[in-house]
């Protein structure tokens, strides 16, 4: 199924009702579930579907369609008028993989085209503000992920990642030093994306740092088809469900599900109630709902019986979890998005602080530009500001990266942003760009450098 969440309600829509080689049998239910009430209630998609995908914004729900089925329209529902509505793709799909949103704009994966013929990888983006669509194509587009004010790609096995800044409306290309390894599976916690590699391997991006990381996991379960694995976050928290093992060609399904803190780096477990895989899952302020799956592969048909349990994890430790975007130049007026995923509001008052950094780290950094706030951030929600920056007299000379980070009521900081582009700082006085006029207070003067000046570890 495909799972989603707006305000206090959970969406589960679409899915198997029987599996495919047993008749093709999906359903356009979608159960909603009220979290404040407890209460369950039901709507329609315009077309069955089974995968299902999902995604919204602060107030929207879209389901843009899923697998074995022509795509030609993506369902909308509208949290603050509660209408449901349909926007048609400007080609059908046939296999819609992944969908993701930043801001009001609709990133859709897409790997087939209606005919069923792989195109490779094509991501149409849909404006729900301006209500057009435009399209990007390349080889690498997979799974589509958002993280601060950007989108990346799932490398799968590609040496490069795809990646989309909301701030600028630009594409780059991020390096992939992992090598040997199928990244895929996504899913965003604060600054950090980790991938599923499979058996007892993931892959963590550090979107702050820039760097990548390999980390032991358990094992989280045997890819079966796409969903044979989901995940969802609640807080600091990745929690797994897994889909069935095969020990001697035999189907063993995990009763608990494993859980990941981003800020701990420990795992833990939790129980389920059935034992299933093909689980769907997505979170509802501090809890995380585990829903549907399918259990018994019998015989050479495959068929198998759904599952109708839904498991709810509760976060007993709500807290913001942040991450952003930074946009602008040393010596001027920077603008800063700070983004809280987490369940818990960011409690005001507390200070954004831009660094510049030779290591996109605040480890040796200089404090460039300061800014209070005294108005907490909710929890899903985001805010803009911007933070005049001045570069001290004696910096010492180097190649710097500009830095966010957020000081909260007790002076611990959080990196929430690095810029790619770096600017430098030499001793001697060097051509400035002709749109840049660096502070009076600069030792020297400072040159933007391209993207292409970032080192990897």
């Amino acid at each position: 199924m495909g799972a989603t969440s707006v305000g206090d309600r959970a969406f589960f829509a679409g899915g198997y009702v029987g599996f495919p080689r047993a008749g093709d049998a999906f359903t356009d239910v979608v159960d909603v579930y009220n979290a404040k009430t407890g209460i369950w209630s039901t709507a329609h998609l315009s077309q069955a579907t089974a995968a299902e995908t999902a995604t919204h914004t602060e107030t929207i729900v879209f389901f843009p369609g899923g697998f074995l089925k022509s795509v030609k329209a993506i369902d909308i529902y509208d949290s603050v008028t509660s209408t449901w509505s349909i926007k048609s793709f400007r080609e059908s799909r046939h296999w819609v993989q992944s969908a993701t949103v930043i801001g009001q704009a609709v990133f859709i994966s897409s790997v087939l085209n209606a005919s069923g013929v792989p195109i490779g990888g094509a991501v149409d983006i849909f404006d729900a503000t301006a209500r057009r669509w435009s399209e990007r194509n390349a080889l690498t587009f997979r799974e589509l992920v958002a993280i601060g004010t950007k989108i990346l790609s799932s490398p799968y096995e590609s040496p490069t990642t795809l990646v989309f800044d909301g701030i600028t409306h630009g594409w780059s290309t991020i390096k992939v030093p992992v090598r040997g390894l199928r990244l895929e599976h996504p899913i965003a916690v604060g600054t950090k994306v980790f991938f599923r590699v499979g058996g007892t391997i993931g892959v963590i991006y550090d979107t702050v740092a820039g760097t990548w990381t390999q980390i032991a996991t358990p094992r989280l379960g045997e890819q079966i088809g796409q969903d044979a694995t989901s995940a969802a976050t609640v807080g600091t928290k990745i929690i797994f469900a897994s889909g069935p093992f095969f020990p001697g060609g035999l189907p063993v399904y995990a009763n608990v599900v494993n859980v990941y803190d981003s800020v701990t780096g420990q795992w833990s477990t939790a129980p389920i109630s059935v034992p299933r895989g093909g689980i769907s899952a997505t979170t509802v302020g501090n809890q995380a709902l585990f829903a549907g799956g399918a259990v018994d592969i019998i015989g050479p048909t495959q068929a198998f019986t759904p599952q109708s349990a839904v498991d709810i994890f509760t976060d007993t430790a709500p807290s913001p979890v942040l991450s952003g975007g930074l946009t602008g130049n040393i010596g001027h007026r920077n603008q800063v998005t700070i983004i809280n995923t987490g369940d818990a509001a960011l409690a005001g008052p507390y200070g954004i602080r831009l660094y510049a950094s030779l290591d996109r780290t605040l480890n040796g950094a200089i404090l460039v530009g300061t800014r209070g706030v005294t108005t907490p951030l909710p929890a899903g929600s985001s805010a803009t500001f911007g933070v005049r920056t001045i570069l001290p007299k004696d910096t010492p000379a180097g190649t710097y990266h500009l830095l966010a980070a957020i000081s909260d009521g007790t002076g611990h900081l959080t990196p929430i942003a690095a810029e790619d582009a770096t600017f430098r700082v030499g001793r001697k006085q060097v051509a400035a760009p002709a749109n840049a006029r660096p502070a009076k207070s600069m030792a020297g003067a400072f040159t933007r450098a391209s993207h292409s000046a970032r080192q990897w570890t």
